[in-house]
């Protein structure tokens, strides 16, 4: 298995660092799973010891490929960087412990105010003599042994599959959404506030849903220019499967910026960027964006954002575009337009 090399890679936070310190009091086997952990620190860390790790990475950007769901295994151990929501943390951890022999060791590490304390009851349905091995720098590290029975385990990415009803572009529609994922996989209220505002578009344009989650922007395109050419961007593997049968007869693009797009160029970028990063706010992605959509669209193509009124993006896409209309507000957000003029 190829890894990127460290300079590619995210900087390790402090539950990693915690995490490596441990590995001497664990017993990861021979072959370990690391889970969503993109700076590669364990993965180093085990292989100065002879060890080669595999890795799962739900997102991109990180020191592997994205996958939806592990490889089948079997792995002697995993270890698990604590999600920022709960339900995603349960999708991880049936996950591995469908990858992982009764009695291996099943690892979850993560910050306090992330929620790790409460982290051991959702282990516990997993694995057994679950307990605290670390806790420093506001952090800790959980560990518990494979139960060799598992109620209820979903050992595949279909058993997760959520089929609801929602209301997009005038109409109900049939709706496909997985654990983890924004807005619980529905229509949140600056999306919502962006569709209504969506730019003129001709029947064949080729328009960009960047961070597309389960598609609902693109569907709004779909129905607006039923024609239009449609490409969905998004960095989580999980949220492009669901887009995948939301949003039919669009290309998937898994990446976490513009450049996953290669050369294409487009009529429009769409996009509720997102701007969180676990608890921290990264703000990050909407800045690359918003500086990297220029040479991404054709002459006199747009983009257009929905944005939290906090957040000053005015002065950011005016920058970049030397131009910026503010098309709608409410309380607490700002759909924000701008043409590439050459």
């Amino acid at each position: 298995m190829r890894h990127s090399p460290a300079s590619a890679r995210a900087p390790a936070d402090a539950a990693a660092s915690m995490m490596a310190g441990a590995l001497a009091h664990l017993h990861p086997g021979d072959r370990p799973l690391i889970v969503d952990e993109p700076a590669g620190l364990l993965v180093d860390t085990l292989a100065a010891q002879g060890v080669a790790a595999s890795v799962w990475l739900r997102r991109a950007g990180g020191s592997e490929a994205a996958q939806a769901w592990p490889a089948a295994g079997p792995f002697t151990s995993a270890l698990v960087r604590l999600p920022k929501a709960k339900d995603a943390l349960d999708f991880a951890l049936h996950a591995v412990a469908s990858a992982v022999p009764a009695g291996a060791e099943i690892m979850v590490f993560g910050a306090n105010d992330e929620g790790i304390r409460s982290a051991a009851s959702h282990l516990e349905v997993v694995a057994e003599d679950v307990a605290t091995v670390d806790a420093r720098r506001h952090c800790r590290v959980l560990a518990g042994r494979r139960r060799a029975a598992i109620d209820g385990h979903k050992t595949s990415l279909s058993d997760w599959r959520r089929e609801n009803e929602i209301a997009i572009a005038g109409g109900t529609r049939r709706w496909v959404s997985y654990p983890g994922l924004f807005a619980g996989g529905g229509l949140d209220e600056g999306t919502a506030l962006l569709l209504d505002h969506l730019p003129e578009l001709a029947d064949t344009a080729r328009v960009l849903d960047f961070g597309c989650g389960t598609g609902i922007i693109g569907t709004g395109v779909r129905v607006k220019a039923p024609r239009a050419r449609i490409d969905l961007l998004d960095a989580d593997a999980i949220a492009l499967e669901a887009a995948r049968e939301n949003v039919l007869d669009a290309r998937l693009v898994l990446g976490d910026g513009l450049a996953a797009a290669g050369t294409m160029r487009y009529h429009a970028i769409l996009s509720n960027p997102p701007l969180h990063d676990g608890v921290a706010e990264d703000r990050g992605p909407l800045e690359r964006l918003i500086s990297e959509a220029p040479k991404h669209l054709v002459a006199g193509g747009v983009l257009q954002i929905v944005v939290q009124r906090r957040i000053k993006a005015i002065e950011l896409v005016q920058t970049a575009f030397g131009n910026v209309e503010m098309v709608a507000e409410n309380a607490r957000f700002r759909v924000l337009r701008a043409r590439r003029d050459r």
